[in-house]
């Protein structure tokens, strides 16, 4: 289980010195320190020297190629910028005229199944739009539909799978969830059903069992961890997963081993990280691709490489990015992606 083994042993660790935010790469193969390679300078980049370099755009694939973009959103949304990645690196970015002010990206999904990520975003007063995508072209804005501020955007997934996505509202108030299923005109169907209880909130959508349909794993309030396996609204399958030890936390889900189900990755808050590979209620094998310190966070899984395996985003306090190329649980590379501040940029 999660805490029971000594992560380390990891192919790439990288580290960030805070004050000259200098990187290394420490390469290990036994859990001791073979060697270190320099690998220069990370540069924290402020909101003017951000626009004069190499950007791209959000953890889903606007392309289509199969490698996920990075999306960020300045903090008054009037910008954004695309970061296109290739071979773990920025090839290309793009700058995209925000709506401004009041609206946040909700969802970074293909909702009109052209395989294309698109955006939906959601302003303060409920209305939510789509933008519908092809590489950093808006080709149309879409009306999605208006909710009451009560209900609350938690997931997006495929629950039906259509091939697109869909959103997953709350009411804390009802006590309820309500599911829009999309397509290339808006809403195409929809459906609620009753919350499990006030002590349970949504932690991932996810699809876990392999089937192309997305699930809904639960956290409760004491730390257990529950799986809604999905077909549309009903539940096929239920039960709780292996319980987390003290001091670790869901920091992300992904498929790290390329089988079409998600896994779950753990943060310890010492650092270090722990994969589960799932096969919807069982779990395949675990592992840790090792500690890169407390000093980082994990702020996205997504696959960046392109090899149909996800990868892991982080960041070091001082705003450095960094790809962890993942094979299943083990790291089998990694790459910076310079610095960024992130009090003016945020990661939809």
């Amino acid at each position: 289980t999660v805490g029971d083994h000594v992560l380390f042993g990891l192919d790439a660790l990288f580290e960030a010195d805070a004050t000259t935010a200098e990187l290394q790469g420490l390469w290990s193969t036994d859990g001791t320190a073979d060697g270190t390679q320099h690998l220069g300078p990370a540069t924290l980049l402020t909101e003017t020297t951000l626009a004069a370099l190499p950007l791209g755009f959000t953890t889903h694939d606007q392309d289509g190629n199969g490698r996920a973009n990075l999306t960020w959103l300045s903090s008054d949304g009037l910008t954004l910028y695309d970061w296109h990645l290739d071979s773990l690196a920025v090839a290309a970015a793009t700058p995209l005229a925000g709506p401004g002010a009041g609206w946040s990206i909700k969802a970074v999904m293909d909702y009109d199944g052209d395989g294309r990520s698109d955006l939906v975003w959601r302003n303060t007063a409920g209305d939510v739009w789509g933008w519908t995508m092809q590489g950093d072209t808006m080709q149309a804005a879409l009306h999605l539909g208006e909710a009451s501020t009560a209900w609350a955007i938690v997931g997006s997934g495929d629950f039906n799978g259509d091939g697109k996505g869909d959103l997953l509202f709350y009411n804390a108030t009802d006590s309820y969830y309500w599911v829009w299923q999309l397509g290339a005109a808006g809403i195409a169907g929809q459906g609620g059903f009753a919350s499990p209880g006030a002590e349970w909130s949504v932690l991932a959508v996810e699809d876990f069992g392999g089937d192309g349909k997305s699930d809904i794993l639960w956290r409760n309030t004491s730390g257990a961890l529950y799986l809604w396996q999905m077909d549309g609204l009903a539940i096929t399958q239920q039960g709780f997963l292996p319980a987390v030890e003290a001091g670790w936390s869901l920091a992300g889900t992904g498929d790290f081993n390329g089988d079409s189900r998600a896994d779950l990755l753990f943060r310890h808050t010492d650092g270090s990280l722990w994969i589960r590979l799932m096969d919807g209620l069982a779990t395949l094998g675990e592992g840790g691709p090792g500690n890169p310190g407390a000093d980082w966070q994990v702020l996205q899984v997504a696959d960046y490489s392109g090899d149909g395996q996800a990868d892991i985003l982080a960041q070091h306090d001082n705003g450095t990015l960094w790809v962890m190329a993942m094979h299943g649980t083990a790291a089998s590379g990694g790459a910076s992606l310079g610095g960024l501040d992130t009090s003016l940029w945020h990661l939809a």
